[in-house]
């Protein structure tokens, strides 16, 4: 299959855009070195800020490694040694007030571990944040007040700039913070539902022991065709008992409460287990509670592919009204479109109805905007988003772990929501995001390979620095030799305030 030829000035421009993202200065490289700044600016005035200033003084704070405004399970080497340096050095501070994080509570089987129901004690936490550029970094330090759930303003401190070696090596690596297993970035594995049970019985156990409710008699409703659902939610009912906090019954009908645990398929390979207690009969006096956790499962195997379209149980194509306009003998895609859902939609079940949103004057950020591409011939779609200070990333619609494109026949729709775990807002300057279209012509195969190179949406890390200028080179070699099974479009917006301006490629 070959799409008609795209303009190759199209194509050009597309290159020339990256590259104009790689001439364009985010902030000057710092001629400091980061060691010099930690010990010189940072621990000074981090240290006079936690003695002396009256909002700080004397009040209980830790230090942790930051995403997006909240704790990273998952953090880089880099960061790490960041936050435990200035931990370090505030511990040798006298009068200062730092706790341990005690991360999420766990119930263990035989009762060993004691449960803590108090909310943590700091009333302050210090964010470390690093943005990663090839073979630099842009590090923040920041306070956030944990009872406004804000940071502070005039709290911070930024450096931007090259990284020696040793810093190199410790940004490579990535660490797992098992006291954060369970949130969405670092998941809990289907061969762990013991640790998935204790995480999940401690929450509850906590919510009904602030419950005034008395002799919760639970029966636990078995969970049909879900190993993993059955034995965790077992092990919660005998975590429950154990701790005094209910007692199991034999039969439903002794029963006031029930338990039942189901898991709920987000993307590929990604689940979100709940269990739940709940009155076995409407009752205002008895307690009804729910907790979850995120658990990584096996993806199935991918869908038959018939007749070009995508054979998914919840496509993320969205069907085009009827009737379809076919447009054989032009591009291969339409330009894209900004819409607005009704409601917030995650990756890849983005359906259902939908309106354009205006090209100017766009909220930010509005978790319910979606761009969408519609196919004119049948064609291979991937989608990237380049934004200002980040680099370039690879959308996911067909899920995290996918790298593959998604096809789609004639009318049909692709969806994806605009901003997500790594593109999003804040402190960036502009979004461009572009939807790249190939064909099965063998000349493309260069074009799919270095797209599916670039990191994908799901996670922290971008292309960008010297990474990202090697691959607008690679693309600008590729694209010359795929003019006829390739095309593109983008859309960009220009971030002013709280409010973006909307411009279509």
């Amino acid at each position: 299959m070959k799409l008609e030829r795209s303009n190759p000035r199209r194509l050009f421009s597309l290159v020339a855009l990256v590259a104009l993202f790689l001439a364009r200065p985010v902030t000057a490289m710092a001629e400091q070195d980061l060691d010099i700044w930690l010990d010189r600016e940072v621990e000074p005035w981090l240290t006079e800020q936690m003695v002396t200033h009256p909002r700080f003084k004397g009040l209980p704070l830790r230090v942790s490694v930051m995403r997006g405004g909240e704790p990273e399970p998952n953090p880089d080497g880099l960061s790490l040694w960041i936050a435990e340096r200035l931990g370090d050095r505030l511990a040798r501070t006298p009068g200062v007030r730092l706790v341990a994080a005690r991360g999420e509570m766990t119930l263990d089987y035989d009762g060993s571990t004691r449960l803590d129901c108090r909310p943590p004690p700091e009333r302050y936490l210090i964010g470390v944040e690093t943005d990663l550029r090839g073979s630099g970094a842009r590090v923040q330090i920041r306070v956030m007040d944990l009872d406004e759930g804000s940071w502070v303003a005039g709290s911070a401190r930024s450096w931007n700039g090259r990284l020696k070696a040793a810093d190199r090596r410790r940004s490579a690596e990535r660490h797992e913070l098992d006291w954060l297993r369970g949130q969405r970035a670092l998941p809990f594995t289907a061969g762990q539902p013991d640790l998935v049970a204790s995480r999940i019985a401690a929450n509850l156990a906590c919510d009904l022991l602030a419950h005034p409710a008395e002799d919760l008699r639970a029966w636990v409703v078995p969970a049909a065709e879900d190993p993993l659902a059955d034995a965790a939610t077992g092990l919660v009912a005998q975590h429950l008992a154990r701790a005094g906090v209910l007692r199991l019954v034999e039969a439903s009908a002794s029963a006031n409460v029930l338990i039942r645990g189901e898991g709920h398929d987000l993307e590929a390979g990604l689940q979100q287990f709940w269990v739940s207690v709940r009155p076995a009969a409407p009752d205002e006096e008895l307690p009804s509670v729910a907790a979850a956790a995120y658990v990584s499962v096996q993806p199935a195997s991918p869908a038959p592919v018939a007749e070009g379209r995508t054979m998914m149980a919840e496509s993320p194509v969205a069907p085009a009204p009827e009737p379809v306009q076919r447009l054989a003998s032009v591009p291969g895609i339409e330009p894209l479109r900004l819409l607005r859902m009704a409601e917030p939609c995650e990756p890849g079940r983005c359906l259902g109805p939908a309106a354009t949103a205006e090209p100017s004057g766009v909220a930010l950020i509005d978790h319910r905007l979606v761009v969408e591409v519609e196919a004119r011939t049948t064609v291979e779609v991937y989608l990237l988003a380049l934004r200002s200070g980040r680099g370039l990333v690879r959308m996911a619609p067909a899920g995290c772990g996918i790298s593959a494109p998604v096809r789609l026949s004639p009318g049909d729709r692709l969806r994806h929501p605009l901003f997500s775990q790594t593109v999003a807002a804040g402190d960036a300057e502009s979004l461009t995001v572009f939807a790249v279209g190939v064909g099965d012509d063998r000349t493309s195969g260069r074009l799919r390979e270095l797209v599916e190179r670039l990191p994908s949406d799901c996670g922290s890390r971008a292309l960008n620095g010297a990474a990202l200028e090697r691959w607008n080179r690679a693309l600008s070699r590729a694209m010359p030799a795929a003019g006829d099974a390739l095309d593109w479009r983008g859309l960009r917006l220009d971030f002013q305030g709280d409010q973006a301006r909307v411009a279509y490629r």
